[in-house]
């Protein structure tokens, strides 16, 4: 009898404990060394973003350093080398991928196609024995001269940016896509254009029982967030983006 209400006791409380991290709540935040920002949290396994975390003094570029999500497991992306064999290797395979997201963006025009397309940016990692990439390919179109009786100071000359970014799966039969965009962008020529960044930065990758989910951040020259993607074998999903500062 003794031995049974053991048995019963323990499974009671196994029971308790499974429904208690279950519903667990863990905060997901950021952190550039000094300061932690709370970015958003996971609640029954799912994540929600803030939609705003006030500062006192805005954010440096590329600040950020790490992600922290308390028991939850944090993978660093790595950034691929340039003209490393993996990068001279899938550079071409890539660029195909933003060929073909820009065709079907119709973002191809006359002026367009004749500026040559980069690879920008590579970053890897690893989940279940496969690779997911993080890319960003783009090309330039320089305007063309303005006319002597234009004002520049009105409208300065600028470039024209084809970006396109993504995720891809690298699988025995080459890279299967995962999600990508492409944008249209145009940049005034004279301005600095500030530290040498991605449009989208990886700091972590949160290891969840479910679709992985990658931690990125983005700035423009007054705001800076973070966005949260859910990285599937199907797909991508966003899970939300926070500003930080400007509350």
């Amino acid at each position: 009898m003794a031995g049974r209400l053991a048995v019963a006791c323990l499974a009671t409380l196994m029971t308790a404990s499974l429904i208690a991290q279950a519903g667990a709540t863990t905060d997901v935040s950021v952190s550039d060394g000094t300061y932690t920002y709370t970015v958003a949290r996971i609640v029954d396994g799912r994540v929600s973003a803030a939609p705003c975390v006030a500062t006192d003094v805005p954010l440096e570029p590329l600040a950020l350093k790490s992600v922290v999500a308390g028991a939850v497991p944090v993978v660093v992306p790595r950034a691929v080398a340039v003209g490393s064999e993996e990068w001279n290797r899938l550079s071409p395979i890539i660029l195909g991928l933003a060929e073909r997201r820009e065709r079907e963006q119709r973002l191809v025009q006359a002026t367009t196609a004749r500026a040559p397309r980069f690879l920008d940016w590579l970053f890897a990692t690893e989940a279940g024995g496969r690779i997911i990439y993080y890319f960003e390919a783009s090309r330039r179109v320089p305007s063309v001269a303005a006319p002597l009786d234009v004002d520049v100071d009105t409208d300065p000359p600028g470039t024209i940016r084809v970006v396109v970014s993504g995720f891809a799966r690298n699988e025995p039969g080459g890279l299967i896509p995962l999600g990508t965009k492409g944008e249209l962008r145009w940049e005034q020529d004279g301005l600095p254009r500030g530290p040498n960044r991605p449009d989208l930065r990886p700091l972590g990758v949160l290891a969840l029982p479910g679709d992985p989910v990658w931690v990125m951040e983005g700035r423009t020259p007054a705001t800076s967030w973070v966005h949260l993607v859910a990285v599937g074998a199907r797909g991508t999903n966003q899970r939300g983006t926070t500003r930080i500062g400007g509350c």
